[in-house]
């Protein structure tokens, strides 16, 4: 259903910014002072911060449900690259990195290493710390702007669609003697890397034009992705641990974001 709706709002987007272009031609400026309020900047270049909300899957906490993040709060980062063809339609290159810390260590699933050739049973390790989320993208489409209060202030919305890189996050873990061969001690298991795969993201926001070249950006909106892993294992004591844990894997990387920052325009 998100991609769906992601997929009607690109269509509004498109439809809207045709409208606002054959509408703009058929008025002739009425004087250089209204040439002046309608004129606009090509380019805006856009930075922007702000918290990473991870929803749904994504923020489950859980060993009952073997595909959740475990993902809190985080942070994320965006550095942008508009062109405006006219005052109302424009489109948009985006790159993102985004990092959420993983949840509470014990409440982690770690699956437990398989039985030794003599059957013996190694108690599973305890996670004392967790590596975290780290995600980048790479996206792409189109922006609506709709200018508000003498052209000082528009109304933003972007639909975009790209491509997202992340990797299962590792972890670091004690495990207690069992009195037989195992001795306690500490490790860490590096993290999974996870394919390149599609993303999409949608947003609303304010721009202001504090002066000709520079404006203040606020925006808010939704992104998401699905991350697969075939046969996750890890490799923990020495031993490959797995066989507890589906073949295949899906993370769902739903994230709701608001970020603030600076942009220049020429």
């Amino acid at each position: 259903m998100k991609k769906y709706g992601f997929l009607f709002l690109l269509i509004i987007v498109i439809k809207q910014g045709q409208g606002q272009t054959s509408s703009a031609s058929t008025q002739a400026p009425a004087s250089p002072a209204g040439s002046r309020r309608a004129a606009f900047s090509h380019w805006l270049i856009g930075l922007t911060v702000g918290p990473a909300i991870p929803v749904g899957s994504f923020s489950i906490r859980s060993t009952q449900n073997a595909e959740a993040g475990y993902a809190k709060t985080g942070f994320a980062a965006e550095l942008s690259g508009a062109y405006f063809f006219n005052a109302a339609l424009g489109v948009v290159l985006s790159a993102a990195r985004q990092e959420n810390a993983v949840g509470n260590p014990k409440d982690r699933l770690i699956p437990p290493a398989p039985p030794t050739p003599n059957y013996i049973v190694y108690p599973p390790p305890v996670i004392i710390d967790n590596q975290s989320w780290k995600i980048t993208r790479v996206q792409a489409g189109p922006v609506f702007n709709i200018a508000l209060a003498a052209h000082s202030l528009s109304l933003q919305i972007r639909a975009l669609a790209g491509i997202l890189k992340t990797a299962q996050p590792g972890f670091q873990y004690s495990n207690k003697s069992n009195g037989y061969m195992l001795a306690s001690g500490s490790g860490e298991t590096a993290a999974i890397s996870l394919p390149w795969t599609f993303s999409y993201q949608s947003d609303i926001g304010l721009n202001w034009k504090m002066s000709r070249h520079l404006a203040l950006i606020a925006k808010a909106g939704y992104t998401g992705s699905t991350a697969v892993i075939h046969d996750p294992q890890y490799e923990v004591n020495g031993f490959i641990t797995g066989g507890v844990l589906p073949e295949k894997r899906e993370y769902s990387l739903g994230t709701v974001y608001a970020q603030a920052g600076v942009g220049v325009s020429f």
